[in-house]
């Protein structure tokens, strides 16, 4: 019987496809998105500026927290097997500013909103499943754990007076899982997505000081947060 060439077509392109894409490779990511914002604070270790305690000042603020940029730099080496199934890790620089805010009333200064800024920088570490698929598409799941230094900036408008500091580094921990597609374009350039979930903790120390008729203690800021996460990535494959 004759057999038609026409038939063996699409088997012919998968597995061409599926076989261009074994072995391993290393590529660049820059990413831009969205981080979640802080949450609580949690002020412990107050004392005044003469070193007594102050354990009035010991508080915890929720907060509603405000979603902020969040950029990425790093690189990932990925091994692809038989099938379009392989794994992807690597390391991403970081950078991110988020935010928060709460209301709180001080006898003799009234009522005010403070705005809390958490800048927090450091290194992430990723890896997960990938798979790819013939038509250029990657898909990959990716938790990941992330640790550097943050600083605090907390800022008010008390009886018509602006008044703000900024904390001393602190450290900087995080944790979440991101899930994305990424699209080639040729052999070396690619575009891509991901969301996921991000969580948080910071812990920053402030020193005392005033401002006018605002006095702000010495103290220990524990800042947590949580929340949805997205991106957009540039990717250059070598």
């Amino acid at each position: 019987m004759k057999r038609n060439p026409l038939s063996a077509f699409p088997i012919t392109i998968f597995s061409v496809a599926a076989q261009a894409e074994e072995g391993s490779a290393w590529d660049l990511r820059f990413s831009v998105g969205t981080a979640p914002g802080i949450s609580k604070d949690a002020t412990t270790n107050a004392t005044t500026s003469s070193g007594a305690a102050d354990p009035n000042d010991n508080t915890t603020n929720n907060l509603s927290s405000t979603y902020g940029i969040d950029i990425q730099a790093g690189a990932r080496w990925r091994r692809e097997y038989p099938g379009g199934f392989g794994i992807v890790v690597g390391p991403d620089l970081f950078f991110r500013s988020v935010g928060g805010t709460f209301n709180q009333a001080v006898v003799g200064l009234g009522s005010f909103t403070t705005t809390e800024t958490l800048t927090a920088f450091g290194v992430r570490l990723v890896g997960g499943p990938t798979f790819s698929l013939p038509v250029g598409v990657r898909i990959e799941v990716t938790p990941f754990i992330e640790g550097g230094g943050a600083t605090l900036k907390e800022a008010a408008t008390i009886g018509g007076n602006n008044v703000s500091f900024t904390s001393n580094i602190g450290s900087y921990f995080g944790y979440g899982i991101t899930a994305g597609a990424f699209y080639s374009f040729n052999r070396h350039f690619g575009l891509g997505a991901q969301v996921g979930y991000q969580g948080f903790t910071a812990q920053v120390k402030s020193s005392a000081g005033s401002s006018g008729n605002v006095t702000w203690d010495n103290a220990t800021d524990t800042l947590t947060g949580s929340g949805f996460i997205g991106n957009v990535s540039a990717i250059w494959s070598f």
